[in-house]
């Protein structure tokens, strides 16, 4: 499958019914194969990967995070940060009644007393401790019954604290759950317990039990519950974290992944206190009353006692990392600098997930990196495969298809940067079309990890995304050497003259997902002019997934006398590695050879204008740097005899890095003999976001005039500043709710006129309900919608917001008010309505969701006869788009578009001609608005045989999404809508 048709893909990501109920299957369909990797979300740090960095690189504590967290450092709590304080950590959630058991963990234990009201009781060693919710709830928020060996007390807020040594570094005494029942649950409840992984010979259940910190009750807000939480500092709940094997650690003497074990209490802290800043007090989230839940929501919280194999080996580990976070530009939360939410997970496949593909937004140190070590067989990760087969039947039911419905074809249709897939659709050969990112498969369908890297029924040919990698390298950049020193001799000015030798680095971006290792290249020319002296081959370092790289040793490069002046020489590239290849790319070298007697110009300083006027788009700081699109001027100096006039110049850059937009070439004022000019009509450049630091791009301006018998080559150099003088970028916003489908009542009944088939009609007044699930795992209370439109074919006429019931962890809830919506009668059959909703809860907000309605139906006869079947981004570094290569449209890029349309206006289209055009002020077409497209048979699809050059700026805000207006022959117009990835 070509990668084109991989991303080749509807803008939907929910469920589309194109049709009504399926028929029902005569013949079962063949079973489903899924293949994958690892175990966890993906995201962030990959806790068998980390064991083998440790275990076989001997890498720290620091280079594990730093790898899996990209730019981040280490920071020190109190010292680069606030001290924190204490955190709260929600034990158990709407509780009925608990049952506590005092226990002394040695002689002396220090007093221990309960407070509730104004009364406040000292416990003996052993007491037992009942709090039960009573029946007599006369207030609003539930009353509590306090028994305190066998005593019981008067009925009371469910406001209660247990205080004790807790916060001492040897706490005396601790509190087992010995009983705990849930207000939904079984009356008589259950002991707590919890399981430890770590105990010898195998896993067995412990007793839920808690020495450090300080324990509260604290009554829920919207049932008769109350919370049973935990106070406590920052490293005592580090020490009472179990989510890596604490044998890792071991042997104390030899190879171990002790560091590995520093990285996750690291993690862990940073974590924790990122969630409790961004939480706040909790005493506005009663709902919890907590800032931390104790399972995988957030961490797992173990508590006290979980003393198996290898448990003095983590304790080292959080002695040892005390106080430690990870921090990053990026990570503020009220203009204030706070640690990294550093997610982690068992496992990948090989390579992480970027939180766009995990989660929903993009954060700048969670990107796809390499994960080798974690598939390693040395580290015994038994998910670094595997594979799962549904029938046709539990597949769709899985999904949450009708009875009866079946699978019966199934594709990858987009990638992740990590070379899994990102979305999959799945139909059931009658209509229905199902879209699914990955991390929502996860769910549905009870998988391992959301990293699928293939499937069908049967599952043929390799992984559609590349899986670890088969797409080999391409050109990044040059440098050239021509200095005195080392093989090269020349003037020391960077470009390469005829008679020169230079010492020349080629620079390959590494196209695959996973690193490339044992990197070698062969360089070779048949140019008749240049020769390749010295070093055909050379090593190179590895490559890490979309990373780059450049030969060790440098290829020497003789620059015969007889090149002409302007000259490009061709150097063939061969780039083999452990993972693959040989690859042939093909490098270019300007030569400048201007005779003695040729007019003489000499290129002087440039000017950069990035600022927001014209077609510029940077920071306004007259330096170029990655991302931006900039304005140049080069004053060309005529250290020539002669007087030239009519001078006109053409700018050309010799660099994958770059393209040059607009004014490709450019008058400029007479240049007398000695006298210096500006070219009238700037060079619009748009320079890649991934260009590297400290890169130099080399150039040529081309001039002719009245009095040159043949145009002059003027070399330059164009220095890019990405270390420092990047673009700003603010941390994008984390959406923590995502719409998971809708409803559309259109019944005779209530606001709704229709015909009660439950899809949009035109001319129908619906009810719409909108469904919302979390995307964080943690829920979201006193949620809120507002609904808007710029579709002119809707209008909403009443309930433009509705309340929502609280969000859950898990699953999703229902508008309580209906939205109801009006469709026009005009609206063209398959037209596809767009609605935004801004979600607010006491969780933040507001959030913005783009949604699509499925396409409305009508039998007025107003067709869209050629209608949209999807679109592909190329935003690789050739042609004329710069990007990051992973087919989607994002800020600072310049994208090459095809789009996909149907023909169904009844007749053979035998050269439709399409002219794309956008009022969009973040969008600017740049090249081709007319595209033809094939021989369009009636019914068939296909895509512009000339792809629309779009530069997208950088300024665009999340989440929007551009229109476009398509028409063709200029008869039939279909809009088209562009989701632009901005975080």
């Amino acid at each position: 499958m070509t990668a084109r048709a991989i991303a080749f893909s509807l803008i939907a990501t929910m469920l589309t019914l194109v049709a009504s109920q399926p028929a029902a299957a005569q013949v079962s369909n063949p079973d489903i194969t899924i293949q994958g990797g690892g175990w966890g979300h993906g995201v962030g740090m990959s806790q068998y990967g980390a064991y083998g960095q440790s275990l076989l690189d001997d890498a720290t504590a620091d280079d594990i995070l730093g790898h899996y967290f990209q730019d981040t450092t280490s920071g020190t709590l109190g010292v680069d940060f606030p001290d924190p304080g204490t955190i709260w950590v929600n034990l158990e959630r709407e509780a009925s009644s608990i049952d506590l058991a005092l226990e002394p963990l040695g002689p002396d234990a220090a007093p221990v007393t309960v407070s509730f009201g104004d009364t406040v009781v000292a416990l003996t060693e052993t007491s037992i401790v009942e709090f039960a919710v009573t029946d007599a709830e006369a207030d609003p928020d539930p009353l509590c019954v306090t028994t305190i060996d066998g005593v019981a007390s008067e009925p009371g807020p469910c406001d209660i604290d247990i205080d004790w040594d807790g916060f001492s570094p040897s706490p005396t005494s601790a509190f087992t759950i010995t009983n705990v029942a849930h207000h939904e649950g079984s009356p008589d409840g259950a002991a707590c317990t919890l399981a430890d992984w770590n105990a010898i010979p195998s896993t067995i259940q412990r007793p839920c039990k808690y020495s450090y910190g300080s324990l509260h009750i604290r009554p829920d807000d919207d049932t008769a519950s109350f919370h049973l939480v935990l106070e406590i500092d920052v490293d005592d709940y580090v020490r009472g974290i179990s989510e890596m094997p604490y044998y890792w650690g071991l042997p104390t003497d030899g190879p171990n992944g002790q560091a590995a074990l520093e990285a996750q209490a690291i993690a862990a802290r940073s974590y924790a206190v990122h969630r409790s800043i961004v939480r706040g007090d909790p005493e506005d989230r009663p709902w919890c009353h907590c800032q931390i839940y104790d399972t995988t929501v957030d961490q797992r919280y173990v508590g006290y006692g979980h003393v198996g194999l290898g448990h003095e080996r983590w304790e080292e580990a959080v002695v040892a990392t005390s106080g430690v976070v990870r921090a990053h530009p990026a990570a503020t939360f009220e203009g204030q600098a706070v640690p990294v939410q550093t997610f982690y997970g068992s496992s990948t496949f090989g390579r992480t997930e970027p939180s766009e593909v995990g989660f929903t937004s993009a954060v700048p140190y969670l990107i796809s990196v390499d994960d080798h070590w974690g598939i390693d067989p040395a580290v015994g990760n038994p998910r670094a495969t595997w594979t799962v087969v549904f029938t046709a039947s539990e597949l769709a039911q899985s999904l949450g298809w009708p009875d009866g419905s079946e699978v019966a074809g199934v594709d990858i249709v987009s990638c992740s940067p990590s070379g899994a897939a990102a979305e999959v659709r799945f139909t059931d050969g009658d209509g229905l079309v199902d879209t699914r990112p990955t991390r929502n498969l996860r769910t549905a369908l009870g998988l391992r990890s959301p990293q699928i890297t293939n499937i069908g029924n049967p599952v043929t040919g390799p992984p559609p995304c590349g899986g670890l990698g088969d797409n080999g390298v391409e050109l990044y950049g040059i440098t050239i050497d021509d200095g005195p020193t080392g093989d090269s001799v020349g003037n020391d000015d960077g470009i390469a003259q005829c008679g020169e030798t230079v010492e020349l680095r080629t620079t390959v971006r590494n196209l695959l997902a996973g690193t490339l290792t044992g990197v070698s290249m062969i360089a070779s020319s048949a140019d008749p002019h240049l020769a390749v002296l010295h070093n055909t081959s050379s090593a190179a370092d590895d490559i890490p997934g979309g990373g780059t790289g450049e030969n060790l040793n440098d290829w020497d490069i003789a620059v015969l006398p007889s090149a002409p002046d302007g000259h490009v020489g061709r150097i063939e590239l061969e780039v083999a590695a452990a993972e693959g290849g040989p690859w042939e790319i093909e490098a270019l070298l300007p030569i400048s050879c201007l005779e003695d007697n040729a007019p003489t110009l000499v290129a002087g300083p440039l000017t950069v204008d990035d600022g927001p006027t014209g077609d510029s788009d940077g920071n306004n700081d007259g330096i170029a740097a990655c991302g931006e699109t900039v304005e140049i001027y080069i004053p060309l100096t005529n250290d020539g005899d002669s007087d030239l006039t009519a001078v006109i110049a053409a700018l050309e850059i010799h660099d994958p890095a770059a393209t040059v937009l607009h004014n490709t070439t450019s008058t400029y004022p007479s240049l007398p003999s000695g006298a210096t000019g500006v070219n009238l009509n700037d060079w619009d450049v748009v320079l890649s976001p991934n260009t590297p630091a400290g890169h130099v791009m080399s150039a040529t301006v081309t001039v002719d005039a009245a009095e040159l018998s043949e145009p002059v080559a003027v070399p330059i150099v164009i220095d890019i500043d990405c270390g420092t003088d990047t673009l700003p970028v603010d941390p994008p916003p984390t959406i923590p709710v995502t719409i998971a489908g809708h409803v559309i009542d259109d019944g005779v009944r209530g606001d709704s006129v229709g015909n009660n088939d439950g899809l949009a009609n035109c001319g129908e007044t619906i009810e719409l309900y909108i469904d919302l699930s979390s995307t964080t795992g943690a829920s979201l209370a006193a949620t809120s919608v507002t609904i808007a439109t710029d579709d002119p074919l809707l209008t909403i006429l009443y309930n433009t917001s509705s309340p929502y019931p609280t969000v859950p962890e898990t699953g999703s809830v229902r508008n309580s008010n209906d939205f109801d919506i009006a469709i026009s009668p005009a609206a063209p059959h398959g037209h596809e309505p767009g609605i935004r909703l801004t979600v607010e809860s006491s969780e933040g907000g507001p959030w913005t969701l783009d949604y699509r309605l499925p396409p409305i139906g009508c039998d007025n006869g107003v067709v869209e006869a050629i209608t949209f079947a999807g679109l592909v981004v190329d935003d690789g570094v050739r042609g004329d788009s710069i990007g990051d290569n992973d087919k989607r449209a994002e800020c600072g890029e310049t994208i090459e578009l095809y789009v996909a349309l149907t023909n169904q206006t009844g007749q053979d289209l035998t050269s439709p001609i399409a002219t794309l055009s956008t009022s969009d002020p973040y969008l600017t077409l740049l090249y081709n608005s007319d595209s033809p497209y094939p021989v369009l048979p009636d019914g068939a699809t296909a895509e512009n045989t000339n792809d629309w050059d779009f530069r997208i700026s950088a300024s665009t805000p999340p989440g929007h999404v551009a229109v476009l207006d398509i028409q063709t022959s200029g008869v039939w117009s279909t809009t088209v809508s562009l989701p632009i990835d901005c975080g």
